[in-house]
């Protein structure tokens, strides 16, 4: 045998060793678009939880220490969902429930976080739920039901429990199936343009905790206020389904406002239309 054969059937040999121990290799997990998700539980008794990140639909699932599915809400679109103790298939008895949540991102993939459910005379508590801590008829159960298509992600199982209580900043979006939410958790909230990472930006609209919008105002003293300049004179101006209280403006600069034109709301359904005139 020549010495160039054997060179060729070694490396036969050898492409096809690699590529056997690469078939046997189990691709590595994308790692989960799913930042996050995050349950509270209010003073009323609602469960919430909001999934973080590329987040499409949202399920929740309730399960018995028996391995029992006791409340399901299915396959939701949105990334936010509200359970009452009512939704439950069947009474709940005091004791400790597992809380499952699936999230499906925009690549199609399910991904599941953990929490316990506690219920003590009606009185309803999440808590961190431990993987060495769910039942054995859990996991069988719940096996059953994934049916291999859902992935849970080791190590990052576990739902962020919230308190009350405890003040968080933090700007929120969500969909709860119906409606988009933009949510301020602390202070009003604002939009702005320019260059937010040179601290060149200017805010141009505001919505207080109270409700009150401003727009080029940082301090909007009703409902709505829009505050501005046109060629002869400065206004504040409130729209509501309202009567109106006009002032009458004289010819004044720039530097000296003209009285303020306000809208107080009424009861009337009646929407009022208000046309600014240049004197």
């Amino acid at each position: 045998m020549s010495i160039n054969r054997f060179a060729v059937i070694s490396v036969l040999v050898l492409l096809t060793f690699t590529a056997n121990i690469q078939a046997q290799t189990p691709a590595a997990a994308q790692p989960s678009t799913v930042s996050s998700v995050t349950g509270s539980v209010s003073p009323e008794g609602t469960v919430r939880m909001i999934a973080h990140g590329e987040a499409l639909q949202i399920r929740m699932e309730v399960y018995s220490a028996a391995g029992e599915l006791v409340a399901d809400t299915g396959l939701r679109q949105g990334n936010i969902i509200d359970w009452k103790q009512s939704d439950a298939t069947q009474p709940l008895i005091d004791g400790s429930y597992l809380v499952v949540v699936t999230v499906k991102d925009f690549k199609g993939n399910l991904n599941q976080r953990m929490a316990a459910l506690t219920l003590q005379g009606s009185q309803l508590q999440l808590q961190i739920q431990k993987r060495n801590e769910v039942t054995t008829a859990q996991v069988t159960t719940m096996e059953t039901r994934r049916q291999g298509k859902t992935r849970i992600t080791e190590g990052d199982d576990a739902i962020s429990i919230l308190k009350d209580g405890k003040e968080r900043a933090a700007v929120v979006t969500a969909h709860d199936g119906t409606d988009g939410q933009v949510n301020s958790t602390s202070g009003s909230l604002t939009f702005r343009t320019g260059n937010v990472f040179s601290n060149q930006e200017q805010e141009q609209m505001r919505i207080t905790p109270e409700g009150r919008v401003g727009i080029g105002t940082k301090a909007p003293e009703q409902r709505s206020t829009l505050r501005g300049r046109s060629k002869r004179a400065a206004f504040s101006l409130t729209t509501a389904a309202c009567s109106i209280r006009r002032q009458a403006c004289q010819p004044r600069t720039l530097r000296q406002p003209a009285p303020a034109v306000t809208c107080q709301a009424q009861t009337s359904s009646r929407q009022s239309t208000i046309r600014q005139r240049s004197a």
